[in-house]
């Protein structure tokens, strides 16, 4: 049976830079009888996968359900986008015009019996920022600023009325008047409605502009302009559109997501029983996205760059497209998913090869399937993270993990005055977690030279058992080891500066036909004691000269 990759990972690093808690003196050995003696505590180590685990450091979180089984989660956000990176209005619509003398000959307006009234409509097209042919049904307009600049080289007494159709609030339709005297006004508008014309693949506001001239000793000449203005929309910003948004490609950068826990291994294999690569959507658009995927490549340790694929990955001839709001869901955030295992990818053969990276390229499209009806609002976000889910439930075997511990014999004793007659070290493990190890630690210079080991031979700490079949493991005690170091060891091991502590691990029973798969629980933990034990001479007197 296929089994998928399992991570096994710094949780049995039970040297792992010791942490130096209270030691227990009562485990070393006191079947050695050493006058004078030194006992020392090296480390003193009590391991849960809490501990090791729930790094803050890094992105790895450690959940666990009712029964306290846990499991692995790295959670990453990838990207996100909101409404106005995909839909901006422009932020300046303006248009300037003149009413000129068009009557054919000089007019006096002190002759005219009533007042001198002259109309023109301009359009004005509002769009989008990226060149958008969105049709605007409706938007209700959070904010917008009006503009009107009217001037004219004769002392002219009337006003200008503008008129906008399309602009309304509580069903009154927009309308603005000012003198003809020279100067600028402005007003603000706040919460009006705005439903323009769309024609020729453009959204279309009329702007209605009426001149009431009144009679004055004036006299224009024929062909010469009587009035000229300008009118700006400015500062246009929406709270909700209505419409059909078009088909807005969407850039997106090339994404990497980091896997530092691969990393700190250094060999062996590793099975998961139901990992899950997970992309999770959010969505509050109201039109349909539809994604698909460029690239989506890990790095790995063991097999160079590998191309995640398979049946549930979206292509371009076949995307995946997110689920939105309806209209009777504006404002609310739709959340969707698409889960990657190793029944629909190739994600068993990507986690055996040790994954430090993953890089993807997406590409995203709105409105692909052509919904005829959208919405957007301005808090409008979608958001897409990528979460791998890893149970811990499978088996590992063949796992090599190291690390250092800092140690010198110049910690416990003055070599001036003193002499290391007989030394030994004491070591004492209590295991609940269902892994067995082989291990060893070797004694390193300050040059990283290997100096010796301790053992003549790996030691091996044997695993948990389940003694009454409750499903989990109970612990394992071992009997307290000592290692006697001899005088030549000793000798050539004086220089030491680190210890390296390396380790290979394997489940219990993963070299069975099919291997066992196991679970680790919360209440699992591995116990350790390291000291050591001196006998030690004082150098006389005569012997110091010497």
């Amino acid at each position: 049976m296929r089994k998928t990759a399992f991570l096994i990972i710094s949780f049995i690093l039970f040297w792992s830079s010791c942490v130096k808690e209270e030691f227990n003196p009562e485990l070393l050995s006191t079947n050695i009888t050493i006058s004078p003696t030194v006992a020392v505590p090296i480390g003193y180590l009590e391991m849960t996968l809490e501990k090791y685990l729930a790094n803050p450091a890094v992105p790895e979180q450690l959940t666990q359900d009712a029964t306290g089984f846990f499991t692995l989660l790295y959670h990453q956000e990838v990207f996100s986008f909101n409404a106005e990176d995909v839909l901006a209005l422009d932020g300046l619509l303006e248009d300037q015009s003149e009413f000129y003398n068009t009557s054919g000959f000089d007019l006096d307006l002190s002759l005219i019996p009533n007042d001198l009234v002259l109309t023109q409509t301009i359009l004005m097209n509002l769009n989008f920022q990226n060149g958008s042919n969105a049709r605007i049904d409706s938007a209700l307009i959070e904010n917008a600023d009006i503009l009107l600049d009217v001037t004219s080289m004769y002392s002219l007494s009337g006003d200008i009325q503008i008129t906008i159709p399309q602009l309304t609030k509580s069903g009154v339709i927009y309308t603005k008047t000012t003198t003809i005297n020279g100067f600028n006004n402005s007003a603000q508008l706040v919460d009006y409605k705005l439903s323009p014309i769309f024609r020729n693949d453009s959204n279309i506001i009329e702007i209605q502009i009426k001149a009431t001239i009144k009679p004055s000793a004036t006299i224009i000449p024929n062909n010469a302009e009587i009035v000229n203005y300008s009118i700006k929309l400015a500062n246009l910003d929406y709270s909700i559109i209505y419409g059909y948004l078009g088909q807005q490609n969407i850039n997106i950068a090339e994404q990497s997501i980091s896997l530092p826990f691969f990393e700190k291994l250094l060999d062996g294999s590793f099975h998961f029983e139901t990992p899950k690569l997970k992309l999770l959507f959010e969505n509050s658009f109201g039109f349909p996205i539809s994604i698909w995927f460029d690239k989506f490549d890990a790095s790995t340790r063991e097999n160079g760059t590998m191309t995640v694929d398979g049946s549930a990955f979206p292509l371009q001839a076949n995307p995946l497209t997110i689920k939105f709001p309806t209209l009777q869901q504006v404002g609310q955030n739709i959340k969707d998913s698409l889960v990657l295992t190793p029944e629909n990818t190739n994600l068993f053969n990507v986690l055996e090869a040790l994954p430090t990276q993953i890089d993807f390229s997406v590409q995203a499209t709105s409105n692909l399937n052509n919904a005829q009806y959208n919405f957007i609002i301005d808090t409008s976000k979608y958001k897409v993270d990528v979460q791998i889910e890893l149970p811990l439930y499978g088996y590992a075997s063949f796992l090599v993990i190291q690390d250092t511990l800092d140690f010198q014999f110049t910690d416990f004793y003055d070599p001036a005055t003193q002499k290391i007659k007989k030394m030994s070290f004491a070591l004492d493990f209590i295991n609940s977690f269902p892994i067995e190890v082989d291990a060893q630690i070797y004694f390193i210079d300050e040059n990283r030279i290997l100096l010796d080991s301790m053992f003549d031979k790996p030691f091996t700490l044997q695993g948990g058992e389940d003694m009454d079949n409750d499903g989990k493991t109970d612990p394992s005690l071992s009997e307290t080891t000592i290692v006697e170091i001899d005088s030549e060891k000793l000798e050539r091991i004086k220089s030491t500066r680190y210890l390296l502590n390396k380790a290979m691990v394997h489940t219990t029973n993963s070299d069975a036909s099919p291997p066992q798969n196991v679970k680790f629980y919360s209440d699992y933990s591995l116990k350790a004691n390291l000291g050591a034990i001196f006998e030690m001479e004082e150098l006389s007197t005569s012997s110091l000269n010497n």
